[in-house]
Order: structure tokens, then sequence, then C-alpha cells
């Protein structure tokens, strides 16, 4: 499970288009697709390249204006998420 000080990415193995206002992530080893919107859509469009938790906190809390705790943790949170269903690895 990613933390802060992590670096965090695709994983390589992932397929994921843009349809829409969505974007939507293939897991095809698991079978599994996830269909992201708004927030969960620009989170994954910043790990394109390995970013560190913390400057993504960061950069998320400025971009929605947001209090900074709260983005941290439920970032954490979706993060796991994400790397629980393989979508995310640690870089």
């Amino acid at each position: 499970m990613p933390d802060k000080m992590n670096f965090v990415c695709h994983d390589a193995n992932i397929v994921f288009t843009d349809i829409g206002d969505q974007m939507v992530v293939l897991n095809a080893k698991e079978g599994k697709y996830y269909s992201l919107v708004l927030s969960g859509r620009d989170l994954w469009e910043r790990l394109a390249e390995p970013v560190q938790v913390s400057a993504l906190c960061a950069d998320l809390a400025a971009v929605y204006a947001a209090d900074p705790q709260d983005i941290e943790r439920e970032t954490l949170e979706f993060l796991a998420y994400l790397h629980s269903a393989g979508l995310i690895r640690v870089c």
C-alpha cells in the first residue's frame, strides 16, 4: 500500500482509454474494468509518470481548494484501492 513518501504510477500492464467524460481502465489479467470520473480521472491522469504521493496530494489540494488533510486522507484511500486492484504500482 502506498504511503506519502512513495512514488506511484500506472502499472505497465494496464490498458486505459478516454471515453467522453470518463476514463475506462482495464486490468485484463483480472478481467475487470473500472470507470473513473471527475477527481478520480484527474488523479489517474496525474499518474502517467511516477509522482511522489505527498506532491500529488499538495497539487490536488491546490487545484480543488480543499483542506490538505482531507485531500491526503482521501487520496491515500483511493491509491490503496487502485493498488489493491492492481492498477497502480509503487515505482
